[in-house]
């Protein structure tokens, strides 16, 4: 049913993030089929150390490359929000460069401002007036 939205926030907290990633696969395949309504996913994924990135990343990678379609836009974006100070002087800056698309930030994640976010993408991505994104 999430195909038939024209946004989708998705939160996931540690390990939820495998359910939240078959979710966007799915979302992607019907989009690139003219299937899905959609026009903005937004993730947001809560883990209590960068490190939880590390092995997430190239499916994350695989998920927010570009993909064509013929009938409308589509925006995928992917905040990770860390919630402890990195352990063995591992941290964001020691990652690998993320992909576009994709940010992450310490502390807790501001679910208000995700739920603004994801409705001024859908605004922008229909072309109304006075959305922000």
């Amino acid at each position: 049913m999430f195909e038939s939205y024209s946004g989708v926030l998705l939160l996931a907290g540690g390990s939820g993030i495998t359910y939240v990633l078959g979710i966007v696969d799915d979302l992607l395949k019907k989009h690139t089929q003219g299937r899905s309504r959609v026009r903005v996913i937004e993730v947001v994924w809560s883990v209590a150390d960068p490190t939880s990135l590390v092995a997430v990343l190239p499916t994350l990678r695989a998920l927010l490359r570009p993909r064509a379609s013929p009938f409308a836009s589509l925006a995928v974006r992917v905040s990770v929000h860390y919630t402890r100070a990195p352990r063995n002087g591992f941290g964001p800056t020691s990652l690998p460069p993320l992909p576009a698309g994709m940010h992450i930030h310490p502390g807790r994640p501001n679910i208000k401002a995700a739920l603004e976010e994801t409705v001024n993408g859908v605004l922008a991505a229909h072309g109304v007036r006075g959305a922000q994104n």
